[in-house]
């Protein structure tokens, strides 16, 4: 499973691959998914591993519903540890700014930002992607 996030040369793709820790039952534990993290731009090109949590998923889906709905404001995946960041933000004619940041390894390593526009075409496939990632991938417990 994955979700991609695309401009006119740019692909920004998240696979999901599982469960980091199968066996947890706490909230704080359970919720970490292994991903796969590819940013494709002109001239660069990453493809880093890391964890992103389900909750993290969830919201940036619920924010692009909005977005969509309304041509207006700002929807955000943004990673608890700092992994990646990418934002969406659209305006009444429906083209969307995207910029994003992300640091490998996480903490101490290089960090790399990229801006990227599209239109809110591409937001319909992206919802898609992340209503079955999440379909998937629920939340486990409570905080």
């Amino acid at each position: 499973m994955q979700f991609t996030v695309k401009g006119n040369q740019e692909k920004v793709i998240i696979r999901i691959q599982g469960i980091n820790n199968l066996i947890a039952d706490d909230y704080w534990d359970r919720n970490w998914i292994n991903s796969e993290i590819e940013i494709i731009l002109p001239g660069y090109h990453a493809n880093f591993l890391g964890d992103i949590r389900t909750e993290e998923i969830f919201s940036f889906l619920e924010q692009l519903k909005e977005i969509s709905q309304t041509l207006s404001g700002i929807a955000e995946l943004s990673t608890m540890e700092g992994l990646i960041n990418l934002k969406a933000e659209i305006n009444n004619l429906g083209h969307i700014q995207w910029t994003g940041k992300t640091t490998y390894p996480i903490g101490s390593g290089n960090t790399l930002t990229f801006n990227f526009s599209n239109d809110q075409s591409f937001l319909s496939n992206l919802i898609t992607e992340l209503q079955m990632i999440t379909k998937h991938f629920s939340i486990i417990g409570n905080l």
